[in-house]
């Protein structure tokens, strides 16, 4: 058994007790708890009985939806006009998922419907805005923060619509034009982020959901045309490669995130109705909207804790490199001072809700993140050298020592030879004789020092080459220890976030769940309720913490 099919077996099963534990408390009349199974069921069993992820393409019409699948799947299966055409659910085998080409939004209103209810059956969705106006529209942002209230993954798809370039041969022009094109791109992501923040009012959206611009048009040219290079830049590449990173390896389990969702989901629903039938309605809805506030408010943390880490990783780099005299002791200190602030930052709020709505009970999220909290030890490593060696520029500057000058060399030779037979019409006649052997003489020392000469070279070059190679494996050993410092500095910071989360991690559900359970009492005695009802809220709260668990294997 794979690792993800035993996952999904355990989610199988965390339902089916689910399931049972509702037939079981006595609380529900037999057509409530007929409708939430198949409510439930219809969620939750197709997203793990499917044997390839489901991934919807969403969206207004004529931004783009039915081009962008035809060039996922690299042939024409959907329709392309510039009026809505789709007016059902429609599923396309793209290989390695299924794409659900959907009426999207704006559609007649039976046709959304259609759409909507697909929606959270579905692994993945891909929401496509057009550049040219259109992702201006409010009905967008209303149905992205639908999407993050339902807790489904999503990604933001800017469709480009470019405008004609002008001629190769106006370079200058053409330049300009694409400069100024890139610009309203990224001004147009900024804008769509901003007001994702505003209608949905979860802060942080830039880290927590990504906008990926593509050219669905130049992407689907190029596949028709088999033109690479039209492919390369539609940049559809990026958001290909974004959804196999999740689909393969362990990113595979992130499938498993919106059937536990649909879970955690339903148990909400069952909570609220219990506690609502006891004749406390506006305090059911009080208690559900703070246990989103919780979940956003721990996803939004628990990002924020790497974010923070990952700007030491420098630090630790330069520590091992021998370039700074603090300790791992040190740096791990100051992490978790700045994830201690920014949990107190970010906390704030929460409490403020909690106070507002139940006075009556009384908070101390401070003290889930402190200084004893965060206390743990890392093992720490010398530096690799004491001290920075440097190099060169280039590895040949080495310097040729130049030859003395006391010594005469074969040219030198040669030029008093040549002086000598030159005196012959200056000076009176010589004998022949003394003549040879003075040039005898100076031809045997010329052969002599061209001798010492080479000999001289010789082991001057070998001097070089035996430096040079010294000089180079100095550099080498350098660059090895670099790439060993900056792994060790990844791998240190990656052991003080898990620290850190798991430490975290555990406080908060400690907290929370003390938080959950005090609510719970004021509920219990303003409401009196049964053993019953007791009874099977403790089973609804250990099928979160089970849920919470499964979320933390996964990652």
């Amino acid at each position: 058994m794979t690792e993800n099919d035993r996952y999904k077996a355990n989610i199988k099963e965390l339902y089916e007790n689910l399931q049972r534990e509702l037939e079981d408390c006595g609380l529900f009349e037999d057509d409530y708890i007929r409708d939430m199974r198949k409510r439930t069921e219809e969620k939750i069993m197709p997203l793990l009985e499917y044997k390839k992820p489901r991934i919807m393409v969403y969206g207004i019409y004529n931004s783009g939806k039915s081009t962008l699948v035809n060039a996922i799947c690299e042939e024409k299966v959907a329709e392309v006009a510039d009026r809505p055409m789709t007016d059902r659910i429609t599923e396309y085998d793209a290989g390695k998922y299924i794409l659900v080409d959907s009426p999207g939004v704006n559609a007649p209103m039976q046709h959304e419907e259609i759409a909507d209810r697909h929606l959270e059956g579905c692994h993945m969705i891909l929401f496509v805005v057009s550049s040219k106006g259109l992702f201006e529209d409010r009905v967008n942002y209303q149905k992205m923060g639908n999407l993050i209230q339902k807790e489904l993954p999503f990604y933001i798809i800017l469709n480009e619509r470019a405008e004609a370039l002008p001629p190769k041969e106006q370079r200058e022009e053409r330049r300009e034009v694409e400069r100024r094109h890139i610009e309203e791109l990224n001004e147009i992501k900024r804008k769509i982020i901003k007001n994702l923040e505003s209608y949905s009012g979860v802060a942080d959206v830039k880290e927590k959901y990504d906008v990926i611009m593509l050219n669905a048009k130049r992407a689907w040219d190029g596949v028709e045309k088999k033109k690479e290079n039209l492919i390369k830049n539609s940049r559809i590449s990026d958001l290909l490669g974004r959804i196999d990173s999740i689909l393969e390896g362990r990113g595979a389990l992130k499938q498993l995130l919106a059937p536990l969702s649909a879970i955690e989901q339903m148990i909400g629903e069952i909570e609220k109705d219990i506690i609502s039938e006891q004749g406390n309605e506006e305090y059911a809805v009080r208690r559900e909207i703070l246990q989103k506030k919780i979940i956003n408010f721990r996803e939004d943390f628990l990002a924020d804790i790497r974010y923070i880490a990952e700007r030491y990783v420098n630090d630790i780099y330069n520590m091992r490199m021998g370039n700074r005299s603090v300790g791992i002791g040190d740096i791990r200190n100051e992490i978790c001072r700045e994830v201690e602030n920014s949990y107190k930052s970010k906390v704030s709020s929460l409490v403020r809700y909690m106070r507002e709505n139940f006075p009556e009970i009384s908070f101390k999220l401070n003290d889930v993140c402190n200084s004893e909290t965060l206390t743990f030890q890392i093992e720490d490593e010398p530096p690799m050298w004491e001290e920075r060696v440097e190099f060169p520029r280039e590895a040949g500057e080495v310097p040729i020592p130049r030859q003395r000058e006391t010594e005469q060399n074969g040219g030198d030779v040669l030029k008093s030879a040549g002086n000598i037979i030159g005196m012959r019409n200056i000076f009176p006649p010589i004998d022949p004789i003394s003549i040879g052997l003075q040039i005898l003489g100076g031809v045997f020392h010329l052969f002599k020092n061209k001798e010492r000469a080479e000999q001289e070279e010789r082991e001057l070059r070998q001097a070089i080459e035996q430096e040079n190679r010294k000089i180079r494996d100095r550099i080498e050993e350098d660059i090895r220890r670099r790439k060993e410092a900056r792994t060790y500095a990844n791998v240190k910071i990656d052991e003080m976030i898990k620290e850190i989360r798991t430490r975290l991690q555990d406080s908060m559900n400690q907290e929370f769940s003390r938080m959950i359970d005090m609510l719970d009492q004021v509920i219990a005695e303003k409401d009196q309720r049964n053993h019953a009802v007791e009874a099977f809220m403790d089973k609804c709260k250990k099928n979160r913490s089970r849920i919470a668990e499964i979320r933390k294997e996964i990652g």
